[in-house]
């Protein structure tokens, strides 16, 4: 019962360095209880056991608790090293993480699809518009659609996508020109669809940053015929 008692303090105490020999012992009183007539010679080689159990216990959990011990020195809260990967602490990973950030932003703060009356030219649909391209070759795509909603027909019409900053100045600028490939004219009621891409020039690192779209129609001049040879 006393034995039972010190090794219920040493546990509470979390002195387990202490209680191994006691463990031991218990052990090896359990097998003299059990077999009363060993010989006390096997009681000495119990006895040296017993110290060689402990000796090599100690020496293989110790190097082991260091071994911890130093990893968890090494990787501190404040550490960013990737170990085994050292391909992620290349600055242009992280310029592409950034750039993910940004395209998650747009597309989960923008609105689309997106339907922009334009008087005098038609009707312009953006159905869905994102950021691509990598680092220091941003660009905004946008997937649209121009339908003359008008009641005039038009030779060309120019379709344009402006970047702008957060002080709502032009950045860049793209432009479509949408013309039928056979000369015929743009009538009430045609539709066309295409993607544009304009870089954005880094303003999209920006916040408030936006973009627009717009249409306007162009009319062919025809010249008269004219005459040669008198």
């Amino acid at each position: 019962m006393r034995q039972r008692s010190q090794t219920s303090e040493l546990a509470r105490n979390g002195n387990f360095r202490a209680l191994l020999p006691l463990f031991v012992e218990e052990a090896f009183s359990l097998h003299a209880c059990q077999y009363p007539n060993t010989p006390k010679r096997h009681t000495l080689t119990a006895h040296a056991y017993r110290s060689t159990l402990e000796r090599g216990i100690m020496r293989s959990i110790v190097p082991t608790i260091l071994f911890f011990v130093f990893l968890a020195g090494c990787r501190g809260p404040t550490s960013n090293y990737h170990y085994g990967r050292p391909w992620l602490n290349d600055a242009r990973i992280k310029q592409w993480d950034e750039l993910e950030g940004h395209k998650a932003k747009l597309s989960r703060n923008g609105v689309q699809p997106q339907m922009q009356e334009i008087e005098g030219c038609g009707t312009m649909f953006v159905w869905n518009h994102s950021l691509g391209g990598g680092p220091s070759w941003e660009f905004l795509r946008a997937s649209y659609s121009y339908k003359n909603t008008s009641d005039t027909k038009f030779d060309i019409v120019r379709v344009w996508l402006e970047v702008l900053d957060p002080d709502g100045k032009v950045v860049n600028r793209g432009e479509d020109v949408l013309m039928h490939p056979l000369g015929y004219a743009l009538t009430p009621g045609d539709t066309w669809s295409d993607v544009m891409k304009v870089n954005t020039k880094g303003v999209h690192k920006k916040k408030g940053w936006s973009w627009r779209i717009g249409c306007e129609p162009v009319q062919m001049k025809v010249l008269p015929p004219k005459r040669f040879g008198g």
